[in-house]
């Protein structure tokens, strides 16, 4: 039995392990759109599942800067290798997701120069997750998503109202990158006016190097994981459209959502599609 909230917590417990990631590049203010700042991101030996979430055109024509915020799961096996490879990016923000518990036990690991580091937990939305009964592994995992909206709004507010006190570039995480960073991510891209094809889109490029990892790490699993929870366990749409379902549900639209659930301000909006967007 794993809790929900940290399922992906237990398998990116495993993953200090080590494995491999994905990845893109960050930006500045109301100039010509910068182009991506390239790194090769497979190359990294110890931060995985990173990625710039720029590029993604608006409903008004407008589009998420480069170089300006990334994501990626925790950085606890960061080498110095790593480290010289993201340099470039400048890096001023490490934004972390994660309880106290799993940053005390995979800190993380910049070496010299690090960035500012903001703690913004997510709270536990509750139930246990059974990977022994794979029929009810999607369900719960459904019901986490549709939960995190609500309970978890003021800190995905939090996260939000940040990042628009200035435009450093920073990094978003939590321990697989996925659930907790891809709510989060995929709020900012549908506030900016990012179509929900591309807000899905960038949420699910995490599945490829997700589905890689759950098959690495069943196979040293110290509980039994059966391929058809291990299926249940990767990225899926659904859990996305649980969360979207969710706000709908609670606040009656996402504009609600920005102002009740994410207590964000109209001066917060403008000063994220401010600092994010360009022509």
């Amino acid at each position: 039995m794993f809790h929900l909230a940290l399922r992906r917590c237990f398998l990116a417990t495993l993953l200090l392990m080590g494995l491999s990631a994905i990845g893109l590049p960050l930006a500045a203010q109301k100039q010509a759109a910068p182009k991506a700042l390239k790194i090769d991101a497979a190359k990294l030996e110890g931060v995985l599942n990173f990625r710039d979430i720029g590029g993604f055109r608006t409903a008004d024509g407008h589009t998420i800067r480069f170089n300006l915020l990334y994501r990626s799961a925790q950085l606890h096996n960061m080498t110095l290798s790593d480290n010289e490879k993201l340099a470039p990016l400048k890096i001023h923000y490490e934004i972390d997701l994660r309880s106290p518990a799993e940053r005390a036990q995979a800190p993380t690991n910049w070496g010299p120069n690090p960035p500012e580091v903001i703690d913004i937990p997510f709270l536990s939305t509750g139930a246990p997750l059974n990977l022994q009964d794979p029929a009810q592994v999607h369900a719960q995992i459904v019901r986490f998503y549709a939960a995190s909206a609500v309970v978890n709004a003021p800190a995905i507010g939090k996260v939000l109202h940040d990042l628009g006190q200035g435009d450093e570039p920073a990094l978003i995480h939590c321990t697989g990158g996925v659930d907790r960073t891809g709510v989060t991510v995929a709020v900012l891209m549908t506030l900016l006016g990012a179509s929900r094809k591309d807000v899905y889109r960038e949420y699910l490029l995490s599945s490829r190097l997700t589905e890689e990892q759950m098959r690495h790490l069943a196979a040293y699993s110290p509980v039994p994981i059966s391929p058809e929870a291990l299926k249940n366990l990767t990225i899926s749409a659904s859990s996305l459209t649980a969360f979207f379902d969710s706000v709908e549900t609670h606040y009656g639209s996402f504009d609600a959502y920005v102002r009740n659930g994410l207590m964000l301000s109209s001066q917060d909006v403008r000063n994220l599609r401010r600092i994010f967007l360009t022509d």
